[in-house]
């Protein structure tokens, strides 16, 4: 599915890494205890749209909203531009390169689930996902691991965007993508 206007959703994705990459700091406390936050990403995206709509740049947003055909079914975040409409699911990965953790194909498994249900939407749209990956070490060196997972999930998703890579201290970073269905 093309978007009517990609523009605007990497005006919201450009404004989101620049807000991330200043918060980047809070992710310490996630990767000590190697836990995600999904949650708290999605509240930070939250407001970053808020703030665009205070502005005049985003019609409407609503977090959690029904999908049309799958019962107790819900997108992450719907956002309303315009003319388009973004139906966006978020997914945060955090690896367990280096120390016990979930196991990534789980992980891998939720943004593969999120794509299908994007695809039922029969009202169209911009169908999106952003995924988080972290940690990943900033010198690449567990680039060939992660690679495979990104292996399989190019099956099944469009990378649409390079990914953005923000330090978190000075070894780890989180890995940004912006993706679509397949």
């Amino acid at each position: 599915m093309k978007d009517s206007n990609p523009n605007i959703i990497n005006n919201v994705y450009q404004r989101y890494i620049h807000h991330l990459k200043d918060k980047s700091d809070y992710f310490i406390p996630f990767l000590e205890r190697r836990m995600s936050c999904e949650r708290w990403l999605q509240g930070e995206l939250i407001y970053i749209l808020q703030k665009m709509k205070n502005e005049g740049d985003v019609d409407n947003f609503v977090p959690e909203k029904p999908y049309p055909i799958l019962k107790r079914s819900h997108c992450d975040i719907w956002v309303k531009i315009k003319e388009t409409e973004i139906w966006l699911e978020l997914e945060a990965i955090v690896t367990n390169y280096g120390s016990p953790g979930k196991p990534i194909t789980d992980q891998i498994s939720h943004i593969l689930k999120d794509s299908e249900k994007l695809k039922t939407n029969t009202k169209g749209g911009s169908l999106k996902q952003m995924f988080f990956v972290y940690p990943l070490a900033i010198d690449g060196s567990n680039d060939l691991d992660w690679g495979k997972h990104m292996k399989t999930l190019k099956e099944h998703i469009e990378i649409l965007m390079n990914p953005v890579q923000i330090p978190i201290d000075t070894k780890d970073a989180f890995v940004m993508y912006l993706s679509r269905p397949l």
